[in-house]
Formats: C-alpha cells, sequence, structure tokens
C-alpha cells in the first residue's frame, strides 16, 4: 500500500466524503426509525399507568442489553463482507455464516430473556414490577429469533450500498408499530387485551413483518439476488463463524461496558435524589436521539474503511475516517449549540416548565444539558474513530481501550467529583465526559499510528 502515500487530495477526499454521505443518510434514518418505535412504546406504556411503565422500562432495559450484545457479535459481518466485497461468492459464504451466526444468538438471547425474571427478584426489584416486566419479556423475546437476522441482511444490504428499502420499511413501521401496540394492548378487532405484554407482542410481529420484506428483497432485487444468501443453504464452515466470532466478540464486551456504565450512573443518579434521576433521564433520552446521527456515521465509516482496505487503499480508508470525524464533529457542534442556546425548549418537550413543582428538576436538567453539549462532542469523536479501527478489523485493543475509558477514568472520576467533592450529579455527568474524552484520543490515537503503518507498507 506504499504508493498510497502523499498529502491529502482533495478531489480525492471530497469523493470519499460524497460516498460516506451516502451510506450514512440511509443508516441513520433507519436508527432514528427505530429510536422513534422505543419512543412510541415508552408512551404507550406510560398511558397503562405508573407501575406499567416501570415495569416496562425494566424489561426494556433487560432486552435492549441482551440484543447489543449479540448486535455487536453480528457487527463484523459486514466488515468482513467489505473486506471480500471484489469476491461475491466469499461475501455470500459470509452473510449465509452470519446468518446461522444470528439464529444461534437469537436462540440463545431468548433462553436468557425467559430467565430474566428471576434474577430481577435476585436483585431485589420489586414484585409487582417484574410481574409486568415478566409479562413483556416472555412476549418481546420471540423478536430475537429474526431481528437478529434482520441485522446481518441490513448488513448485506449496507455492503451493497443498497439501503433505501431497508430505509423505507422501517419508517413505515413506525406507523406499524402504533396501530399493532393499540390493538394488542387494548384488545381491539377481536384480540384479547394484554396490556403490557401486547407491547411485546406487537414489536415481534413487527419483526416478522421486517424479516419477511427484507427476505422478499434481498432474494428477487438485483444484483442482491445473485448473491443467493437465503436460497441456498451454507455448508457449515467453523473457521468463517469463527473469524465472525473473533471479531465480533470484543465489540460486544465493548458494547456491554457502555451500555453497564450508563445503567451504573442512573443507579448513582438515583442515590443522589429523584430529581437528579429524572433531570438525567431528560438528558439521556435526548441524547439517544441526537446521538443516532454520529452512530450512523460511524457505522458508515466502519464499512468505508473496510471497503477501502479491502481494496488495497490506505489512503482512502484515511479519507473515509477524516470525512466521518468532520461530519460528526460538526454535527455536534451543532447540537451543542442548541443546548446550550435553548435548553428550557428541550426541558419543555418533558416537563411543564409552568409547574413550579417541576423547577428543581428543570434546573438540574439545564446543568446537565450543558454538560452534554461538551459530552456530544467527545462521544462523536470516540464514536468514529472506534468505527474506522473496527474497519481495520481492530477490536481487541480497542475493548481494553475501552474497558480502561469508560470504567476506570469514566465512572470512578464521576464517583469522586459526585460523592468526594460534593458535585452531585453535574460531578457524574463531567466523569462520563473526562471516561469519552480519554477514549476519543486512544482510538483517535491508535487509528493514527495503524493508518501509518499500512501506508508505509
Amino acid at each position: 500500500m506504499g504508493k498510497d502515500k502523499g498529502r491529502i487530495d482533495k478531489q480525492s477526499f471530497g469523493l470519499e466524503g460524497q460516498k460516506l454521505l451516502r451510506l450514512s443518510v440511509p443508516i441513520i434514518i433507519t436508527g432514528l426509525s427505530q429510536v422513534g418505535m422505543v419512543f412510541v412504546d415508552t408512551l404507550m406504556m406510560g398511558r397503562l399507568g405508573v407501575v406499567a411503565l416501570a415495569s416496562g422500562s425494566l424489561g426494556f432495559i433487560s432486552y435492549v442489553t441482551v440484543f447489543l450484545i449479540c448486535f455487536g457479535l453480528l457487527s463484523s459481518v459486514g466488515v468482513l463482507a467489505a473486506y471480500n466485497i471484489k469476491a461475491p461468492e466469499k461475501v455470500s459464504h459470509i452473510v449465509r455464516h452470519g446468518l446461522v451466526l444470528a439464529l444461534g444468538l437469537g436462540l440463545l438471547g431468548t433462553a436468557v430473556l425467559w430467565n430474566i425474571p428471576q434474577l430481577l427478584l435476585i436483585l431485589g426489584q420489586d414484585t409487582r414490577v417484574v410481574e409486568g416486566a415478566t409479562a413483556y419479556l416472555h412476549a418481546i423475546q420471540w423478536t430475537m429469533l429474526l431481528a437478529l437476522p434482520s441485522i446481518v441482511i441490513r448488513e448485506f444490504c449496507s455492503v451493497l450500498g443498497r439501503l433505501r428499502f431497508v430505509v423505507i420499511i422501517n419508517v413505515v413501521a413506525i406507523p406499524l408499530n402504533v396501530l399493532a401496540n393499540y390493538v394488542f394492548m387494548y384488545g381491539k378487532f377481536g384480540f384479547p387485551s394484554l396490556g403490557l405484554a401486547g407491547i411485546g407482542w406487537a414489536t415481534t410481529l413487527i419483526s416478522v413483518i421486517l424479516f419477511v420484506f427484507l427476505a422478499i428483497y434481498v432474494s428477487f432485487r438485483s444484483p442482491l439476488r445473485h448473491y443467493r444468501i437465503l436460497s441456498q443453504l451454507p455448508r457449515l464452515d467453523p473457521a468463517c463463524l469463527q473469524d465472525l466470532f473473533r471479531l465480533g466478540w470484543p465489540v460486544a464486551i465493548r458494547s456491554s461496558m457502555e451500555i453497564g456504565l450508563f445503567t451504573i450512573t442512573a443507579l448513582l443518579m438515583g442515590v443522589l435524589g429523584t430529581a437528579q434521576l429524572a433531570a438525567y433521564q431528560i438528558a439521556m433520552q435526548t441524547i439517544e436521539v441526537v446521538a443516532m446521527v454520529p452512530i450512523g456515521i460511524a457505522r458508515a465509516t466502519t464499512l468505508r474503511v473496510s471497503f477501502n482496505i479491502g481494496n488495497l487503499s490506505a489512503i482512502g480508508a484515511r479519507y473515509s475516517s477524516y470525512a466521518g470525524l468532520i461530519g460528526g464533529v460538526v454535527f455536534s457542534l451543532l447540537m451543542a449549540l442548541l443546548f446550550i442556546s435553548a435548553p428550557l425548549f428541550i426541558v419543555s418537550l418533558y416537563l411543564d416548565i409552568g409547574n413550579d413543582g417541576n423547577q428543581q428538576v428543570l434546573d438540574m436538567a439545564v446543568t446537565f444539558l450543558s454538560v452534554a453539549s461538551v459530552f456530544l462532542l467527545l462521544d462523536a469523536v470516540q464514536m468514529i474513530s472506534n468505527g474506522a479501527l473496527f474497519g481495520l478489523k481492530d477490536t481487541h485493543q480497542p475493548m481494553l481501550l475501552g474497558l480502561f475509558s469508560y470504567w476506570v477514568i469514566g465512572l470512578s472520576s464521576g464517583y469522586l467529583l459526585a460523592f468526594w467533592f460534593d458535585m452531585g450529579g453535574v460531578g457524574l455527568w463531567w466523569g462520563l465526559a473526562l471516561g469519552l474524552a480519554s477514549a476519543a484520543i486512544l482510538f483517535s490515537w491508535r487509528f493514527h499510528r495503524s493508518i501509518e503503518r499500512l501506508m508505509q507498507a
């Protein structure tokens, strides 16, 4: 790859930026549509009462933790497929084995979710809340069987740049999800009234519909159909499964560490008081929506870096990472400006700011959003840098760097600032920011060092 040495070529860099943008937009829209369905589910849970909302939240946190760990394992499918884009048979081989792995993870995830209620009781959760969470989990658990294979198909479509249909069906799924929730929750059109479990069954139904349409699309749409990923059973290749697992498991571990950091931070906020926890949830809910953009850019960066390395273009991989970072930073700066200039508007989406009883939560939420403006920028850099490393098949060291940044730097500094220096919830937020700053620096440094080696080879 030594032939790629030299200064940045503006025309090539601009072209790579355009390719990254075209890939990022559908991934971002798909992510936003999925967040939209979660938001709708939360609103409809609230209509069933406080206990149902608490039960649904506990159940969903349990479900999404298992789901994201499995997602991390399956994200290796897109990377390996992009590396082998010039060999269609190899791509088909990888995707088919990804589907086999997804099915196995789906069965395992379903079994785990079935038994989570027992764990919740052991952890001392309220019996009434666990009862509702059990009904929800025992309905939504079946989603794992088809949602995970759908991820593999989506990765396949991403690699080939065929995401328009994926975007359309995910957007259409939002009103379908609302309708299914309404029918199963309240027992309309002859169906029994299932309450909270109805929301779980609605999600399962939507996962079936999405999988069926994706399966039809890749089976009949050219050029996807030529890969025959569903029409031909794979002859099991342990080495291929091993490659997928070896590349994916560190990503799954890093994801679980990141989830764990935010979960523990929420628990520490609860120790500080209900108002602090409520303000934290408002800020985090806002960040979760906004973060879909850098998450989409990070995923597109991973695939573009993989594609360029597969085509022996280290300079192309470097351009991909730079374009991703510029896009993520610019967007985050704009959102940070919104957080700083219009915090009351953001908080008013969640609270009645005219109610004096909400004043304490309001003041804390405004303060948290100011810190979150820094958090957003650092989070974008660390996500996109880590995505670029993933594109280089570098996952083991980033996992360790993530452990150090999230838990050693982020959690410990947050705890010290909150409880030793009496900064309260603001201290926990600054701890999160410090952890993300560490990850952003370490991931960026490692990618720069790795890509320089490739360019000198």
